[in-house]
């Protein structure tokens, strides 16, 4: 589980307070994957929470980076999956990138 406990700003983004990434298989799996690659990941496509129920269905994406206990993060896997103590993520809107 990954819980949401932070983000800015605050105004518009209070509907991804203690979101749990894992109900999201997309963010969760740019999440998995930064983590394991040490490297940004994009998510598909999917709704953003903080679109509400009536936004569209794919209208955002999220860019993920790997936050280690120590830096610089180990090359083995296993010590990098050990070692994971969260993940930032940045939330796009295609629309607003395409406009």
């Amino acid at each position: 589980h990954y819980i949401t406990t932070s983000y800015a700003p605050q105004a518009g983004n209070q509907a991804i307070r203690g979101l749990d990434v894992a109900q999201q298989p997309s963010n969760l799996r740019a999440l998995v994957a930064s983590r394991d690659t040490n490297q940004p990941r994009m998510s598909a496509p999917f709704r953003l929470r903080q679109s509400g129920a009536g936004g569209r269905r794919l209208d955002g994406f999220i860019l993920r980076l790997p936050v280690y206990a120590t830096y610089p993060a180990s090359t083995d896997l296993d010590q990098r999956r050990a070692a994971m103590r969260g993940s930032l993520g940045a939330s796009f809107r295609i629309q607003t990138l395409l406009d």
